[in-house]
């Protein structure tokens, strides 16, 4: 144990873990033992890619919710206000942290953007390793001149004034929350705890920031390419643009009724394969489950009306013909869980939500995309108006209509400019990032000094 070991703490979120697969597999090539450590539903993932498990029981901590306040009995509010509850949390959290070091003693730990706090948990402990946060996800640090990625828009002079009164409003947020919390806060425990622990590293926590926050001076690795952002986007003096994650490689269950499928849907020369996944959240992101249900409904009616395309549905667990009622068509298939990489390998057109993952696997396989963010808290708005920005996809929205969906089926399969536009994104960024790109770029991380080292 020690030197050659490598841990990815993450949330057993399938996007999360996905992406981290082309820095896996390139440490795993290079002679490290790759661990991932979080729950068991990480067990078929590390199962499935040949890595190893560490099991850890704890949740990553973040702020207290405002549905403990809305939504539980004044009760269990008081609870929570007098038990301290995010201290009790950082305590079990630090246990099993410690174990993880103790038995593993990795030379390097990349925590998921999700597990952030971790990182103030880890530097309270005397151990030897370096830290990297990944980052994934575009415009979420205050940049004037670009808008902030949780917003459909373009840049522009009303950018700034967007961003002010996102951080503004963020900042209400956190002086309410500290108020019916009883003062309590992510960025005060870690004083706190840096402080009793006798660290030296100070923590400076950025604001400057959406979706989650992050810190000042801490080494990042954003898990995106500056080709697919808007101009005037640089990174922060901390951070380290690493490039788009896509694995290639990564092992899925291809079926014989998918692959007759595709043989039946490329069995005409006008025929077209169309796939849809709206990801592994979709419940989380809409909040109303029946919009899904309708969306997909309309992909049906559209296969109906048009025999030609061939659509291949992801659907998540809601495969049934009491959800989807009597649409089911020869043209269309149904999923619970898709190979992604294997379909859009052979599609003509991708129907997404927009996850940066969906949209570099689009781009890399060179199928243009129709976009339908499916709320406004995270980075889906920002990567439709990156891809339309770039011709490579257009925005949707899921209660369009179908009418409305079909047209802008049809623009992406009739208009050749969309095609050759993302033909032209992915030559560039599979030249820029190869292999020995990655391998290269990964040396340097390992050896850097400029790493966070404890």
């Amino acid at each position: 144990m020690g030197k050659n070991n490598v841990v990815f703490i993450i949330p057993m979120l399938h996007g999360h873990a996905n992406i981290t697969l082309k820095i896996a597999r390139t440490l795993q090539n290079k002679g490290f033992d790759v661990y991932y450590a979080g729950s068991v539903q990480l067990i078929r993932f590390t199962l499935k890619n040949n890595f190893k498990l560490f099991l850890l029981h704890t949740l990553p901590i973040h702020e207290l919710s405002f549905k403990h306040f809305t939504q539980t009995g004044i009760k269990d509010w008081l609870a929570i206000v007098q038990k301290n509850k995010l201290f009790n949390d950082y305590l079990t959290r630090k246990n099993e942290l410690k174990d993880l070091i103790d038995k593993l003693q990795p030379s390097v730990i990349f925590l998921d953007e999700f597990c952030y706090f971790d990182y103030v948990i880890l530097s309270s402990l005397s151990a030897n390793f370096k830290i990297y946060i990944l980052q994934s996800k575009m415009g979420m640090y205050s940049n004037e001149k670009i808008p902030p990625g949780n917003f459909y828009g373009f840049p522009n002079k009303f950018t700034k004034y967007l961003w002010r009164f996102t951080l503004l409003r963020n900042k209400l947020k956190r002086i309410y929350r500290s108020g019916i919390f009883a003062g309590q806060s992510l960025e005060r425990l870690s004083k706190k705890i840096l402080n009793a622990e006798q660290v030296k590293t100070s923590v400076s926590f950025n604001h400057k920031k959406i979706f989650a926050p992050s810190f000042i001076g801490v080494p990042e690795l954003l898990l995106y390419p500056p080709e697919f952002d808007f101009p005037n986007s640089a990174p922060l003096s901390w951070q380290q643009q690493l490039g788009p994650c896509v694995e290639f490689e990564r092992k899925e269950i291809i079926t014989d009724n998918l692959k007759n499928f595709i043989e039946k849907g490329n069995s005409e020369p006008s025929n077209r394969i169309i796939y849809c996944s709206l990801g592994t959240l979709t419940d989380i992101h809409l909040g109303q489950t029946t919009l899904k249900t309708d969306f997909i409904n309309k992909c049906f009616q559209i296969a109906t009306k048009n025999p030609k395309y061939y659509f291949i549905i992801s659907s998540g667990d809601d495969l049934s013909k009491e959800v989807y009622g009597q649409n089911f068509t020869e043209n269309a298939l149904v999923l619970n869980f898709a190979p992604q990489i294997f379909i859009l390998k052979r599609a003509d057109l991708f129907l997404t939500h927009g996850g940066l993952n969906s949209i570099f696997e689009g781009i890399y396989t060179e199928t243009p995309m129709l976009i339908f963010p499916l709320n406004k808290k995270w980075d889906q708005n920002g990567a439709a108006a990156r891809a339309v920005y770039h011709k490579v996809g257009i925005k949707a929205n899921i209660t369009d209509s179908i009418l409305k969906i079909e047209e802008q089926i049809y623009t992406l399969l009739s208009d050749k400019s969309y095609k050759e536009a993302i033909v032209d994104m992915a030559k560039k960024m599979k030249q820029k990032y190869t292999d020995a790109y990655f391998s290269d770029q990964l040396d340097k991380i390992i050896s850097n000094e400029n790493g966070c080292e404890k």
